[in-house]
């Protein structure tokens, strides 16, 4: 199986993950936006060109075939008469016509902008407090569990607003403590362990005032959290073998991110009412035709 990706910015500047996956096996290629599946190919054994659109974008996808190796391509197509490229044709030439108008007024402003530069930059180089300001950073959270309860506390290397209202490290923090009525679990279903590693988003002017970012692990908390999942398939009742509970939660990971990986989790999880990770909801994720797909192409069906 081929996979390949690109970290790509829509029209309104928002990040995305576009990838390819193709089994020169079966020809099958699929091209997929944030892990959900948005244009399949069939039968491709040679060099093949195609497109389609992402969003309001024309995108060109070109394979050449050297040998038995694959290589992709994939890039905008801003030639073509798509609404959103005769818009932007003509943005660019409203900008070119009001950049030659602006020209002569900047050599008229450039001389006063010298003048007063040095005291723009003394106001622009002082540090301005901002009590909303804050930081992202890497938190490790421990588990205890006393009774019935878990209590589960985030540690991070700080900064925080010091007495003259200037930043500064204050070193390791330990954040306030949150209890737990039942095993704690991140926002896609995993339960949290002791040592587990996710980004922690913390206010500056209050390093107590933060949120555990639970989407977004660590390299290692990721590859930990898919070993995880494939040795919860191994103990169930399905017994499921070493390479198909890799295979089961590859295909998973790759259909629906983190959320997929906690779908099957709850392989066994007794359903009750209003649940949205139990045994009920893993069949009928697993039964979905993407899923289907994904893991006959992992297995070599």
């Amino acid at each position: 199986m081929n996979h390949v990706g690109w970290n790509i910015r829509d029209r309104y500047g928002r990040q995305q993950r576009l990838g390819i996956m193709h089994s020169p096996r079966s020809g099958n290629l699929m091209v997929y936006l944030n892990g959900q599946i948005i244009h399949v190919e069939f039968k491709v054994f040679e060099a093949h060109s195609f497109s389609f659109m992402l969003e309001e974008e024309m995108m060109d996808v070109d394979v050449q075939k050297r040998g038995d190796k694959f290589r992709y391509n994939c890039q905008r197509n801003e030639t073509v008469d798509t609404p959103l490229n005769l818009d932007r044709r003509a943005k660019a030439a409203e900008e070119r016509k009001k950049s030659r108008r602006s020209n002569w007024i900047f050599g008229l402003s450039f001389a006063a902008f010298v003048l007063v530069a040095t005291a723009v930059i003394g106001y622009l180089t002082r540090e301005t407090i901002d009590p909303e300001a804050g930081k992202s950073t890497i938190a490790t959270l421990a588990v205890v569990q006393r009774g019935d309860n878990y209590w589960v506390t985030p540690t991070f290397e700080a900064k925080a607003y010091n007495d003259a209202m200037r930043i500064e490290p204050i070193g390791v923090h330990e954040g306030r403590t949150t209890r737990y009525e039942q095993l704690p679990l991140t926002t896609f279903g995993m339960p949290i362990r002791d040592g587990d590693q996710y980004e922690i988003y913390y206010r500056l002017a209050d390093p107590d005032n933060y949120i555990v970012q639970y989407e977004k692990p660590t390299y290692g908390q990721l590859q930990e959290l898919l070993v995880r999942a494939q040795e919860q398939l191994r103990k169930s009742s399905y017994a499921y073998s070493r390479r198909e509970s890799n295979c089961r939660v590859t295909a998973a990971y790759r259909l629906a991110g983190l959320e997929g990986i906690g779908k099957l989790y709850h392989i066994e999880t007794p359903p009750v009412p209003e649940a949205t990770l139990d045994s009920v909801q893993y069949r009928a994720f697993v039964s979905r035709d993407e899923y289907r797909f994904l893991l006959d192409e992992c297995l070599g069906n």
